[in-house]
């Protein structure tokens, strides 16, 4: 099932190049697949741990070095990088950024891998299906998809509440604006709210299945 989730993200990734981007619509569903849907993809399907059987021993043993480096455990907790991709999520939705991107492609391409890049440590840290950090409970997973959901109901009510163009450069027309509100907060729905219950049901069967080994230990 991990190879199939992370086949599914290593799919997502390239195939947000394919979406027509000459609408406000089209750069959402565009950031959506790069920023939410990819990242939680790549994260569920486990990289590391379907990555490292196949690594020689001295480049194994770097790449857990690496993963239990004091930085790379403190950026992957979900305090530290959960408020790094909402920033980075309103950043380039809600400022100056997104018109400077429009102009300039090497700012898009930034834009893009920040995306990427901060969703897909959140989701692992949170996750913890890869060795890099503490796995979160069942209640902190809630709480951090939470937080994801209202950032991107922001964006959103953003659009969805404007009678003017707020980016002239990236959109034809308020109903544009406004189509681009509604695939926020559909995604964050549609998404976030089924990815988010799976991975708290998912903790709280493990910690069914550890509470069940230490009381088979104890009788």
């Amino acid at each position: 099932m991990r190879r199939v989730l992370l086949a599914a993200g290593l799919i997502t990734l390239p195939a947000a190049a394919f979406v027509p981007d000459r609408t406000l619509t089209g750069h959402m569903v565009e950031h959506l697949l790069i920023g939410v849907l990819a990242p939680l993809l790549v994260a569920a399907g486990a990289p590391v741990r379907t990555l490292l059987p196949h690594l020689r021993t001295p480049t194994r043993r770097r790449l857990v070095g690496l993963l239990h480096h004091p930085a790379v455990r403190a950026l992957s907790r979900p305090a530290v990088s959960f408020p790094a991709s909402i920033a980075v999520l309103l950043g380039v939705h809600l400022t100056p950024a997104f018109t400077v991107a429009l102009r300039h492609p090497w700012v898009h391409a930034t834009e893009h891998a920040a995306l990427f890049w901060t969703g897909l440590i959140a989701w692992a840290g949170l996750l913890g299906v890869d060795p890099v950090g503490r796995r979160s409970g069942a209640i902190a997973r809630l709480a951090w998809v939470t937080a994801v959901m209202g950032a991107m109901a922001a964006v959103g009510a953003t659009f969805l509440g404007s009678d003017r163009v707020l980016f002239p450069d990236g959109t034809a027309s308020v109903a544009d604006q406004h189509s681009a509100g509604t695939v926020m907060w559909l995604a964050a729905m549609g998404v976030l709210v089924p990815g988010g219950l799976a991975a708290c049901a998912h903790e709280l069967w493990r910690e069914e299945q550890r509470q069940r080994r230490r009381e088979a230990v104890r009788s």
